[in-house]
């Protein structure tokens, strides 16, 4: 009965008042793990931050109770999705330690729930800790599920994503039947600005390239592969064995056209030695001199 009461008590002066009546004659009250693990829980998920801190801070409660790290992981995921920025903020600064910053459902559960607020700290916090792949998922996702209000930030925030992972998403479903629409012109205008191609096939499908410009290989380009010397002569092609190379990738790698087209239509790194360059730029081997 106590312990629900106190569960359900959402002002700090009664808490404090229960407490303090029944502390005395109920000494093992707070010695119960799971009651203080759902009380805390409680408070957090409620955002109820008062109560929270009062666990924490005045009676050190939790911090004498050995919970595992997958608890407080746990607690800020839900916290992701339905608490206050206020509540998220301090949880985060007092258990900074133990939480895995690195974790994309934080995050994910933010937008799931149009926590704007708490996205955008999430996102503040966590995003240098995110891998090229995660930063990649988070983005699809966003994408796939019409989260447009979020797609602008994470985009201004991942400047490196490969805007390819998209190829597949559908643009239908979406309640709001302007949605796709708005969503295809901005990642138009973003694929133009970085060099790719974005169409929509069969049944409102995205399709999305890197598109392949070949240049001609100016002075500096040439001094460059001299340099590090690297001829310009053309070889074997590496990927199919078949034909001669006539490209040469910025990081002096040589392919023939049509392998290097097909390998970038999945990838955006080089074939060779993977470095990953958003602005793919091939050079023509000059066969003729």
């Amino acid at each position: 009965m106590i312990k629900n009461t106190i569960k359900l008590i959402s002002n700090l002066r009664y808490t404090d008042y229960i407490i303090k009546q029944f502390f005395t004659n109920n000494i093992d009250l707070f010695d119960d793990n799971q009651f203080i693990k759902e009380l805390f829980q409680s408070y957090c998920t409620n955002s109820n931050q008062d109560m929270a801190e009062y666990l924490c801070e005045n009676n050190s409660i939790l911090d004498n109770c050995l919970f595992d790290r997958q608890y407080y992981i746990d607690i800020l995921i839900i916290m992701s999705k339905k608490s206050t920025y206020s509540i998220v903020k301090w949880y985060v600064e007092k258990f900074n330690q133990i939480i895995d910053l690195s974790n994309t459902s934080y995050i994910i559960e933010s937008m799931t729930n149009q926590n704007i607020d708490v996205f955008k700290y999430i996102l503040s916090i966590s995003k240098n800790f995110y891998s090229q792949n995660q930063c990649d998922t988070i983005f699809y996702y966003c994408v796939k599920n019409f989260y447009i209000q979020f797609i602008k930030l994470l985009y201004r925030e991942f400047s490196n994503i490969n805007l390819t992972i998209l190829n597949g998403i559908s643009l239908h479903n979406s309640i709001d039947i302007y949605t796709p629409k708005n969503i295809y012109l901005w990642l138009k205008e973003i694929c133009d600005e970085n060099n790719y191609e974005v169409k929509v096939g069969i049944d409102n499908i995205l399709m999305i390239n890197k598109k392949i410009i070949i240049y001609q290989i100016n002075k500096d380009i040439l001094d460059k592969f001299n340099n590090i010397g690297i001829n310009l002569i053309s070889d074997e092609c590496v990927i199919c064995f078949c034909n001669q190379t006539n490209v040469i990738t910025d990081c002096g790698h040589k392919f023939c056209k049509e392998c290097i087209q097909l390998w970038y239509e999945k990838n955006v790194s080089c074939p060779i030695c993977r470095n990953l360059d958003i602005n793919i730029k091939l050079y023509e081997l000059n066969l003729h001199h």
